[in-house]
C-alpha cells in the first residue's frame, strides 16, 4: 500500500467517525439519561459522553483477525 492511499482511507473514516459522533450524541441527548442542567458547567459531562462513544467505535473497528489484534495493540503503543 502506498502512504497516500493509507492517508484517503484515514480521512474517510474519519469523516464517517465524526458523522457517528454526531449521531450518537444526539441519540444520547434523546435518551433522557443526562441532567445536562445540573452538570458542571466545565468539560466532565462533554468527556463522559465521548468516552462513551469511544467504547462504542471501539466495538466497531476491532479488529476481526488475531493477527489485525495484535497488529492494532502494536500500533496502539506507539500512540
Amino acid at each position: 500500500m502506498q502512504k497516500r492511499k493509507l492517508d484517503q482511507q484515514i480521512n474517510a473514516i474519519n469523516k464517517d467517525v465524526q458523522k457517528h459522533i454526531i449521531k450518537k450524541y444526539k441519540q444520547i441527548c434523546k435518551s433522557g439519561c443526562l441532567d445536562i442542567d445540573g452538570a458542571p458547567d466545565d468539560y466532565s459531562l462533554a468527556k463522559c459522553i465521548m468516552n462513551a462513544i469511544a467504547k462504542d467505535l471501539e466495538w466497531q473497528f476491532r479488529p476481526l483477525t488475531k493477527e489485525n489484534r495484535k497488529l492494532a495493540n502494536n500500533i496502539y503503543l506507539f500512540t
